[in-house]
């Protein structure tokens, strides 16, 4: 997926800040067999985090109520602060299409996470496209009505799109974040889902700034291996290790004015056995190294 950008080394631009999404450096645990609890604690993450030169972490839900038996949120916030982590995502509103009395269990889990952005201060959580078949009109107003929810709890809501979603290309996904039209809501770029959907790098250059909530790095084979969500979390490898068009990827975030963080997600069994300094230390250096390629035209 070329984009035909020529890039050149840059010494000028300033590294951009980094979040270790959750999976980066949750350790030895299956991510999609609940509950999604790292065996590494909170402290033991955070620490490895900043050596690295990460500037955020993530959480998930499950997590965050894990810590909570032993920390309370004042704690965890200062397990954060003291690392100098103060780009915090939580994940995952999975079904925000659901009204209450459709799928209770999705509210209660949406109220735990937006109440915990605001106790954490974080930066935005991530949703994603699962619940029921409605119209855009209708998905447009209840992503706005989450955006609102988020808003009052100082937070950003990024949509996490891919090609088995209810949101499932590009063009929707844009409809969705313009029709709602709020600040700090709108689309999360995961260049692992936008490579599998086929998405044109020159189609996410053109994105509106005011859009793009956050974008997410990894790399991987360019074919589907398998099942998709096997594929997902078992694939992935470090930027540069894999066939993505990671340089192309990074010259369209540019040409739409991006300058928020950027969260690494890296998920493989190889990964996943790794010490967490080690991990931390190695997504940091590889992702970073492809910031020192900038486009000129």
């Amino acid at each position: 997926m070329e984009t035909g950008s020529v890039f050149r080394e840059a010494t000028t631009s300033a590294p951009p800040v980094l979040i270790a999404s959750f999976f980066t450096l949750a350790g030895p645990i299956s991510p999609f067999a609940p509950p999604v609890v790292s065996p590494v604690p909170l402290a033991r993450r955070a620490e490895a985090a900043a050596r690295a030169g990460f500037r955020g972490i993530g959480l998930t839900a499950s997590d965050l109520e894990h810590t909570l038996r032993d920390h309370s949120y004042g704690e965890i916030r200062r397990i954060l602060a003291g690392n100098g982590l103060d780009h915090v995502e939580i994940e995952f509103i999975g079904d925000w299409l659901s009204t209450p009395g459709e799928n209770p269990g999705a509210h209660r889990d949406r109220n735990f996470i937006i109440t915990s952005a605001a106790e954490i201060g974080a930066v935005h959580v991530k949703a994603g496209t699962s619940g029921p078949d409605v119209p855009l009109e209708v998905m447009i107003e209840r992503f706005a009505a989450l955006c609102d929810e988020a808003r009052a709890a100082g937070a950003g809501v990024a949509i996490e799109f891919s090609p088995i979603g209810r949101i499932a290309d590009l063009p929707t996904a844009r409809a969705l974040a313009l029709g709602a039209g709020r600040e700090r809501g709108g689309l999360l770029l995961d260049i692992w889902h936008l490579t599998r959907m086929g998405v044109d790098f020159a189609d996410l250059a053109t994105l509106p700034r005011e859009i793009i909530v956050h974008v997410e790095l990894s790399d991987g084979p360019v074919a589907l291996v398998g099942d998709y969500w096997q594929d997902t979390i078992s694939n992935r490898v470090t930027c540069g290790e894999g066939e993505f068009d990671v340089a192309g990827f990074l010259g369209a975030i540019a040409a739409t004015g991006y300058d928020g963080p950027y969260g690494v997600e890296l998920l493989s069994d190889r990964f996943r056995a790794m010490d967490t300094d080690e991990m931390a230390r190695l997504a940091v250096g590889t992702t970073l190294a492809h910031f020192t390629r900038q486009p000129v035209s």
